[in-house]
C-alpha cells in the first residue's frame, strides 16, 4: 500500500468522525460556512467518499464504503431527529447520496487514470 492510500484512509476516517460529530452538535454550536445546508451534505459525504475511494482501490471495497456512508447518513439523520436542536431530513439523504455517488465516480476515474500512468524510474 502507498503511502498516499495510507493518507487517503486516514482522512476517511477523520472524514467520518467529522461528519458525526458535526450531524449531532447543537445547531447553534455549527460552524458558519457559506453554503447551503444540502451542498454541505453533498461536499462532505462526496469529499468522504472520494478519500475513501483512493484508499481502497478494489471495486467491493469501494462499495461497501458507499454502502457503509449511506447507512452512516441515514442514521444520523434518525438520531438528530431524536435531538432537540436538529430536525431529520429526507433531503439530507438525497444530498448524501449524491454526495456519495460523485465520489465514488470521482475515486474510480482518477484510480483509472493513475494506474494508465507510466512508472516513474528512480533517479
Amino acid at each position: 500500500m502507498s503511502l498516499g492510500q495510507k493518507a487517503c484512509r486516514l482522512a476517511f476516517a477523520v472524514g467520518v468522525a467529522a461528519i458525526v460529530a458535526l450531524s449531532l452538535l447543537p445547531q447553534p454550536s455549527m460552524p458558519d460556512v457559506q453554503l447551503s445546508d444540502k451542498a454541505n451534505h453533498t461536499l462532505a459525504y462526496g469529499c468522504v467518499m472520494l478519500a475513501g475511494g483512493l484508499g481502497f482501490w478494489l471495486g467491493r471495497q469501494r462499495l461497501l464504503l458507499a454502502g457503509g456512508l449511506f447507512l452512516l447518513g441515514g442514521a444520523m439523520e434518525l438520531l438528530q431527529g431524536l435531538t432537540p436542536t436538529r430536525q431529520m431530513s429526507l433531503l439530507d439523504m438525497v444530498a448524501n447520496t449524491i454526495g456519495i455517488a460523485v465520489g465514488l465516480l470521482l475515486a474510480v476515474l482518477l484510480t483509472r487514470y493513475i494506474l494508465q500512468q507510466p512508472a516513474k524510474k528512480a533517479l
